[in-house]
């Protein structure tokens, strides 16, 4: 068992039962779900119980964890917003506190920043919960990823509140947006100051890549804070349309922020057939034209031949428990240069395989 702390921003009302959610209540801004508005957010922490499950012969390439928020751990800070002026800046007491975590660094250890942006169908302690879990698998003995997780207002409740989820995170972008703002303005005045932080990722799964669109769209609104500040940008199971690198009112503006960009796409995804948004880039990656313009940039990887449907049915889940995809995940995040295996498709496209 692993004890995993997270740091979190959310503009949402601490709901943390499923029970709690009811859709047909929601009101047009999604005040039942948010916080006293949209805009505003909190900061805090909490801490998860990570659990390493005992596969069987029949999912020897199965990453198989347990995740349990642990109750009574959670520590919140409000940060609210009005009329563009700060009556109250949680983020002043977390952020600090983000940073020391991050220079605690053991004897053959460096830590990294992980920022993970979570799909629908999430509750808050599920979100919190999912961004222990992936700081968990994809670390490694050598580089441990610390988790800062925005948790945007999904209904926690899976197909019945995919329309409430879309326009919820449409809503959140403001909010997202800001957080990324005070983020990537740590990560820059600690590169000034030489702090010991050797790297940032960002990880978007499934409609948490349509909310990473409006968050790159707040934030563009100061393009002094458009800096490439994560070394990649990971969106897998995207819920997003496959031109949203080429159309300018979605978001490529998104390759500001890094210098490599790499998609993981299943074209046997269930979860994405529910979506209007076709074609989906979650399903064959970008529209064909982008690699022109993010050649040395974007990667995309295809995850159909390791998604395991007879774990997973809706084949969405492959970025966090088929084996092949958590490891080449947890390579980019070492910042290895050559992978082995990956087969080459065409220029920038590659597929994973079994291994046997």
């Amino acid at each position: 068992m692993t004890k995993v702390k997270v740091f979190f921003a959310t503009n949402r009302n601490l709901i943390t039962s499923r029970r709690d959610f009811d859709s047909n209540s929601s009101t047009i801004d999604g005040r039942d779900r948010f916080g006293i508005h949209p805009s505003d957010f909190r900061v805090g922490t909490a801490k998860v119980k990570v659990l390493d499950v005992n596969g069987n012969e029949n999912t020897e390439n199965i990453i198989e964890h347990k995740a349990m928020f642990i109750v009574g751990s959670l520590k919140v800070f409000p940060e609210v917003y009005e009329e563009r002026e700060y009556s109250s800046k949680g983020s002043d007491k977390l952020f600090p506190a983000y940073m020391e975590e991050l220079n605690t660094i053991g004897k053959k250890q460096t830590n990294s920043a992980l920022v993970v942006i979570p799909g629908f169908n999430y509750n808050f302690e599920e979100s919190i919960e999912r961004a222990a879990l992936l700081s968990h698998i994809y670390s490694t003995d050598e580089n441990h990823l610390i988790p800062f997780v925005f948790s945007w207002p999904s209904d926690g409740k899976l197909w019945f509140s995919y329309d409430n989820d879309l326009r919820d995170a449409k809503l959140s972008g403001e909010t997202s947006g800001r957080t990324f703002r005070a983020f990537i303005r740590l990560m820059i005045k600690m590169k000034k100051e030489e702090e010991c932080i050797s790297s940032a990722f960002l990880i978007a799964h499934s409609m948490g890549a349509y909310a990473l669109r409006f968050a790159v769209k707040e934030l563009q609104r100061t393009p002094s804070d458009m800096k490439p500040i994560f070394n990649s940008i990971i969106i897998a199971g995207a819920d997003e349309e496959s031109d949203c690198f080429l159309d300018d009112r979605k978001m490529p503006n998104l390759f500001k922020l890094t210098s490599d960009v790499i998609v993981y796409a299943n074209k046997a995804d269930k979860a994405l057939r529910h979506a209007d948004n076709q074609p989906s880039l979650g399903h064959h990656g970008p529209a064909s034209r982008t690699a022109d313009l993010f050649k040395e940039k974007l990667t995309v990887i295809r995850c159909h031949e390791v998604d395991y449907p007879y774990y997973d049915p809706t084949r969405h889940q492959y970025y966090r428990i088929s084996r092949e995809v958590v490891q080449d995940i947890s390579l980019v995040m070492q910042g290895v240069e050559k992978f082995e295996d990956r087969e080459p498709v065409s220029e920038g496209v590659y597929k994973l395989v079994k291994k046997t």
